[in-house]
């Protein structure tokens, strides 16, 4: 028995260690809570309030307080418990069944030998190892495993059980350093395992009630004797016969043989057994064979057969097919009463996340992307993204972020991947544009790379900084998984860190072993590859390990309009040649400028700092928060990086985060990047083939989200049965919610099932004080002929409102697009002064006629015919060419030669000097009411009256 002076000893060592422990309740204390009458748990039991929110390791006087005997009644003999989790830098696997088929395959290569172990039977015991955030706290009783981080209570030794058993552990705990790391193997094997056993649970639902009760009647009282007898080969064939038909792969026929047979498992029976793929299994035992068979498990306790009533025999099965679904059939109380126009609201489609980037027309982002538009109709997140990848190559390793939380400092380097549909989602012309203007800006080839491990590291330790492209990254992944490269995947998460490393490689044979030392690494990704390439070529535990969480990913799938082809024009070759200037110049400038820090605003932080609390609270209620937590780890600081790069892409690069540009990245992470990852986890992990739930999740988001009874039924192909199973069990996990609709005519209600959208988040972001600046416009794809005749529509309307004189330039139109083949190619003049708008004249009948005008002479005689027209008709073309193209009026008149001059240039650029300054033209009626105001005030000298009517 454990002395009271032993129990206080040992919580001043843990303190000192600084652990943070709480006490627990004696193990002589009653089951029933004399005071309150209530169940409690001798031994177990915590003592004080409020022990997850203690934040710091016990004083002297605590300790003496709760374990100093005779000092409290209340805490006398009272154990030692840990709180587990960040504070404590512990977590403890608590393992109540040491199945030997299980913990013999987990600890296969693994130093066992040197992990921390508190046991008091040789069948239960608490490992511990040092926190980890790649597992949360979670429990699986079934498996006898719970794992406990924040929030759980781990009883340390030499406490003791009620009993009467001490703790103990395998070796002394002189330091925090005798806790080990947690294996990585050890994480991805435990996942795995917890992985399997949920499809199992859900599976075991839809199998025979006589197998499924006989196997959970094993899980409790384990008796392996039962399985290996003739009758007993016969129940364990029937069994794996229902879970194969019901979606059962091999992994999951194989847990549940371990279940099953304990210390006598052994792998190579079951694949004997089963097949390699679970393929020798044959199909599901009928009900009558079951009966003939195994008479013995269709018997209740009575003798009594439990087949007459069994949902799976005889007319009680036809009458379950041909039930009519009522609400009594869901979860009490969560069935949504809503009208047919309520339901329709709900529709969500999901192929239709678009990625919205306002940034101003002079921004290096936005002059990026109008010239990918401009040579190629692919996806805009493809171009979005290329375009920061090729900012943040431009910037190297020069600025940095400064927080708190990280040593070296957050570097501006991107990786990103684009996935697609091969060659019609134009992935690789996105890819090869970014790259001509990186390749031009530092003078030389930017290359695919695809390296093995070893020649990954020797490239790095000479030359750090790299910019990596690679349009096709599937066989990449795949080489990068094989045994040559072990460690490939968690040594990327380091660079990507941007961590110096000095890597040893584990010689062969004779070979000589080889260290580079990589100082300072700073590397930038821009990959792509097709969703089915890959979703084979990387595993979950490697993304998972995370590197997946490291990229960002473009996956768009809406339709787009696709452009024909063309030939390179003279416009096309200027824009290259603006864009290549200013990607060499600002490559120039950061080359010879030495590294910096990133200043951000403080309204821009709390901003950050408000969604950061506002992320994490919604996670904590979302059902895959393990998952979503650690996308934010690394999403989070996207939002940063983006903010960055939006700052350093303005026309006066800018070396302070503002509130603005770190609302238009956080919008960016949370409306498109966010969700995206979630779709593409959801890519690698969906087994629609094998398991039925990701069936019906696949037919939901087909049929927008929302879909009724009967349809996703007949979608999914499923027995009405096991598919009315599934739906309660989606309901009660909460990934789908059960809508009636009744009908106005026939009185009958209808049921709907709406996909709830856990992966995404719905953030309350005041983003209405984001500036919302309109998108750079794609080129209009219209022939040269249909050019010349607005061209030639213009320029009559043109001429009806010219006060004094007309210059037109037909070369500039239509963004910049070059007639070609057309009669008014040249600049046509009309000269002359015609004093007011009285002497317009007849406009020429033809195109050819234009000729006539260009001789000053006669202008007079052509113009002196024509009465004026209303030149509000004209203001009207121009607001709807505006809008249309949504530029302002800077550009407008800079760019849109063929509307100008119907005002003198000079009172042009005054008006936008006075007015215009630092503003954006977005409703016409601004326009209009401003230029009817300058004219009616005389400021300009126009007829009076000519804007009397008010806009």
């Amino acid at each position: 028995m454990t002395s009271n002076t032993a129990i206080l000893e040992a919580a001043r060592h843990y303190s000192n260690l600084g652990l943070i422990i709480h006490p627990l309740l004696s193990p002589d204390a009653p089951i029933i809570n004399p005071r309150t009458n209530k169940p409690q748990s001798p031994g177990k039991g915590v003592l004080i309030k409020a022990w997850d929110d203690v934040e710091k390791p016990l004083t002297e006087k605590e300790i003496k307080k709760y374990w100093e005997y005779g000092r409290n009644p209340y805490f006398d003999k009272a154990n030692i418990g840990l709180q587990c989790g960040k504070r404590s830098g512990v977590l403890v696997v608590d393992v109540d069944d040491w199945n030997p088929a299980i913990w013999n395959e987990f600890t296969t290569g693994l130093k066992t030998s040197e992990w921390l172990i508190s046991r008091r039977t040789k069948r239960r015991g608490h490992i511990f190892f040092k926190h980890t955030e790649a597992l949360k706290a979670q429990k699986h009783h079934d498996l006898g495993i719970e794992i406990l981080s924040d929030g759980s209570n781990a009883v340390l030794p030499p406490s003791r059980h009620k009993s009467g058993q001490t703790y103990e552990f395998n070796r002394e705990l002189k330091t925090l350093e005798d806790i080990p790391e947690m294996p990585k193997e050890l994480i991805t094997r435990l996942k795995a395992l917890f992985t399997d056993n949920d499809k199992l649970k859900v599976i075991l639902r839809k199998c025979k009630p006589c197998l499924r009760e006989k196997f959970e009647a094993h899980q409790k009282a384990p008796n392996v004797n039962d399985w290996h007898s003739s009758t007993g080969r016969q129940q364990t064939l029937a069994l794996m016969a229902d879970l194969k038909a019901n979606g059962a792969n091999f992994e999951v026929l194989d847990l549940a043989c371990k279940y099953i047979f304990r210390e006598q498992y052994s792998r190579e029976i079951s694949e004997h057994e089963l097949g390699p793929e679970g393929n020798k299994i044959k199909k599901p035992w009928k009900c009558d064979t079951i009966q003939r068979e195994l008479g013995s498990i269709t018997l209740d306790k009575n003798l009594n057969s439990k087949c007459d009533n069994c949902a799976f025999r005889g007319q009680r099965k036809q009458e379950e097919r041909k039930k009519t679904v009522s609400s009594n059939d869901f979860l009490d109380n969560a069935v949504k009463e809503m009208t047919a126009a309520e339901i329709e609201l709900l529709k969500t489609n999901f192929s239709q996340r678009r990625l919205i980037c306002n940034l101003p027309k002079d921004h290096f982002i936005t002059q990026f992307v109008a010239y990918a538009d401009r040579m190629s109709d692919g996806y805009r997140e493809y171009k979005i993204l290329a375009g920061f990848w090729l900012l943040s190559s431009i910037v190297q390793r020069k600025p940095k972020i400064d927080l708190a939380t990280s040593v070296d400092g957050i570097h501006l380097n991107i990786w990103t991947t684009f996935l697609g549909l091969s060659s019609i989602s134009r992935k690789t012309t996105i890819i090869e544009i970014a790259r001509h203007f990186l390749a031009y800006a530092i003078g030389k080839p930017v290359t695919d790379t695809d390296y093995s491990l070893e020649g990954y590291l020797e490239s790095l330790s000479q030359e750090p900084i790299k910019f990596m492209v690679n349009d096709e990254v599937s066989t990449t992944y795949q080489k990068m998984g094989q045994k040559y490269n072990a460690g490939y995947f968690e040594f990327e998460c380091k660079i990507y860190d941007g961590s110096s490393q000095n890597k040893r490689l584990a010689s062969g044979g004779k070979r000589e072993q080889k260290t580079f030392d990589i100082k300072d690494p700073y590397v930038t990704k821009l990959t792509a590859s097709t969703f089915a390439k890959f979703k084979r070529s990387i595993t979950i535990p490697d993304f998972d390990s995370g590197f997946g969480f490291r990229y960002v990913y473009a996956a768009p799938t809406y339709e787009f309009n696709q452009r024909p082809l063309r030939l390179t024009t003279d416009e096309d070759i200027t824009a290259r040649s603006d864009l290549e200037k200013r990607t060499a110049l600002l490559v120039r400038f950061f080359r010879d400028m030495p590294p910096f820090t990133m200043d951000i605003e403080p309204e821009a932080m709390q901003f950050y700092i408000d969604t950061d609390i506002d992320v994490n609270k919604q996670f904590a209620k979302a059902s895959n928060q393990e998952f979503l937590a650690s996308v934010w780890s690394r999403y989070g600081i996207y939002i940063l990086k983006f903010a960055a790069l939006i700052e350093i892409g303005k026309s006066t690069v800018s070396s302070k985060i503002t509130l603005e540009s770190m609302k238009i990245a956080a919008a960016m992470i949370l409306d498109y990047f966010l969700p995206t990852i979630c779709d593409v986890y959801n890519l690698l992990t969906v087994d629609p083939t094998n398991n039925m739930i990701d069936r019906i999740i696949e037919a939901l988001k087909a049929s927008n989200g929302i879909c009724a009874h009967s349809d996703l039924l007949r979608k999914t192909k499923l027995k009405s049965r096991e598919f009315h199973e599934l739906i309660l069990t989606m309901q009660e996990s909460g990934q789908i919610e059960v809508i009636s609709e009744k009908s106005q005519g026939n009185n009958k209600t209808q049921f709907f099932y709406r996909l709830i959208d856990c992966d995404a988040v719905r953030l309350s972001l005041d983003r209405g004080q984001i500036h919302q600046i309109p998108q750079v416009p794609q080129i209009p794809r219209v022939s040269n002929e249909e050019i010349q005749e607005r061209i030639w529509e213009n320029l009559k309307e043109l001429k009806e409102c010219t006060p004094t004189h007309l210059d037109v330039q037909t070369k500039q139109y239509n963004n910049s697009q070059i007639l070609s083949n057309s009669p008014i190619e040249n600049s046509v003049r009309y000269s002359g002064n015609l004093g007011n708008l009285d002497n317009l004249g007849n406009l020429p009948t033809n195109q050819s006629e234009l000729s006539y005008y260009t001789d000053s002479s006669s202008n007079r005689t052509a113009f002196s015919n024509r009465d004026s027209r209303d030149p509000k008709r004209h203001l009207k073309s121009d607001l709807s060419e505006l809008e249309r193209t949504k530029v302002d009026l800077i550009d407008y008149k800079r760019e849109s030669q063929k509307y100008t001059e119907w005002i003198h240039s000079s009172l042009m650029d005054q008006f936008i000097t006075d007015y215009m300054e630092n503003r954006q033209i977005t409703e016409g009626r601004d326009y209009l009411t401003t230029v009817a105001q300058m004219c009616n005030s005389n400021k300009w000298n126009y007829p009076a009256g000519i804007f009397e009517e008010s806009f």
